[in-house]
């Protein structure tokens, strides 16, 4: 992106840009360039430090619309050259003075461009590693949660929006959590209730979780206006001044992640639930399987349960069971309607009683 309102000098960038190989988008002011900040995505921008409003707002909407940011090389006339300098200390990455010559235009994008490249490698090498960690906590050696666990971990891949279904009880929200440890996300985990959620609310939501996570708690009771509300948001981003686009650069930053136990598909059929919001919604669409198609994985949800009521246990008695066999065979083989929240609720509740003397 260039971001110069001299004619002359767009014209000269733009064909050395284009010569070049790259795709290239200008503006003239700075509204501009921060429109095209949302709309374009560019890599790199070049812009005048004379810029109409100044370069340091640039600078600071620039951190907020992509990740990384893009890299920042100012223009100056000679005479401009300390304004230049400040922007380097407020975040800017070069500058080059005009005019501008061909060959070391091209050097210096190049080392920019290759410098951003490598800077994603390692945030999502980081982020993988953060996010093999956080997947512990997802306690189970099933198949079934080896699913889930690696459709989380490409889920934190994409910044698009994920819906997690499954029956109430199946650990739902903790898939949100872990989605967001996985996304290395630098901003906080605000889970909401869809249930009386309005329009303007779902917006202020979106708002709270800049840099973070929006999680929806079972989307299918969102109100048909809330519905609309988030469906136009995750769908399109209309045009609005400099404080409408500003507020919709913020909201982009937050991941939005849905969780339900109904069936949504069927709602639509009912139109109990916007069919458009479902299409948008469900960019990853995550299932987490009953307790009692994984029963394998009980003694080891009743291990884990048991540890955290007892505070934790000794490494001396790290490898003795905490309830005998036939009690363990009753757990395994009950059906679990309430599924794993159930279990730990009986356990918090009866694990006294079923713990075997020591």
């Amino acid at each position: 992106m260039i971001a110069d309102d001299e004619p002359a000098a767009r014209g000269l960038l733009t064909s050395l840009l284009g010569a070049a190989g790259y795709e290239v988008m200008t503006a003239t002011r700075m509204d501009e360039a921060i429109d095209l900040l949302d709309r374009f995505a560019p890599h790199l921008v070049l812009a005048d430090v004379e810029l109409p409003d100044g370069d340091r707002p640039l600078i600071a909407a620039m951190s907020e619309h992509a990740e990384p940011p893009a890299a920042l090389i100012l223009l100056a006339r000679r005479e401009l050259v300390p304004a230049a300098i400040r922007g380097l200390a407020a975040g800017a990455d070069g500058y080059l003075t005009k005019p501008i010559e061909a060959e070391q235009l091209r050097l210096v994008a190049e080392r920019l461009l290759d410098h951003r490249r490598l800077r994603a490698r390692v945030d999502s090498m980081r982020a993988r590693l953060k996010g093999h960690r956080a997947l512990r906590r997802l306690v189970g050696e099933s198949p079934q949660i080896d699913v889930v666990r690696e459709a989380l971990s490409q889920a934190a891949e994409w910044r698009v929006p994920v819906l997690i279904g499954g029956e109430s009880g199946t650990g739902k929200r903790l898939a949100a959590e872990l989605l967001h440890e996985c996304r290395g996300a630098a901003g906080p985990f605000v889970p909401v209730r869809c249930a009386g959620l309005s329009g303007p609310e779902v917006a202020d939501a979106l708002e709270h979780a800049h840099g973070g996570t929006l999680f929806l708690e079972e989307i299918a009771e969102l109100a048909p206006a809330a519905q609309r509300a988030l469906a136009d948001f995750l769908a399109s981003m209309p045009a609005g001044g400099a404080e409408a686009r500003a507020a919709r650069a913020r909201r982009r930053t937050a991941g939005v992640v849905a969780s339900t136990a109904a069936d949504l598909a069927a709602h639509v059929e009912t139109m109990e639930f916007s069919g458009e919001l479902l299409q948008v919604i469900r960019g990853v669409a995550i299932a987490m399987p009953a307790l009692r198609d994984r029963r394998g994985d009980i003694p080891l949800l009743v291990d884990h349960f048991m540890r955290r009521r007892e505070g934790g246990a000794e490494t001396a008695e790290r490898d003795a069971a905490w309830i005998d066999s036939p009690t363990m065979a009753r757990l395994v083989a009950y059906h679990w309607p309430g599924n794993v929240a159930e279990l730990r609720r009986f356990l918090a509740q009866s694990g006294a009683a079923l713990v075997r003397p020591r």
